[in-house]
């Protein structure tokens, strides 16, 4: 099978990122958690093989992106 390429740019950031996935995936669900294992974030059936995370109000830190399909 493909394995699915992601790209986070800008990085580090201040505001907002896009993710980037190199092929369309089926019903995709992005998680983002932070380094307490918390989950932040997530956005299921994502229809476009880029997400914007723009002004989501996170604390300044490291994160940890999961990208299921």
């Amino acid at each position: 099978s493909e394995y699915s390429k992601l790209e986070i740019y800008p990085n580090p950031t201040s505001n907002n990122s896009t993710i980037y996935f190199n092929r369309m995936l089926y019903k995709p669900t992005i998680k983002l958690y932070n380094i307490y294992g918390q989950l932040v974030y997530y956005k299921v059936n994502i229809s476009d093989n880029s997400l914007n995370l723009d002004h989501l109000n996170l604390s300044k830190g490291v994160y940890f992106i999961n990208l299921m399909e």
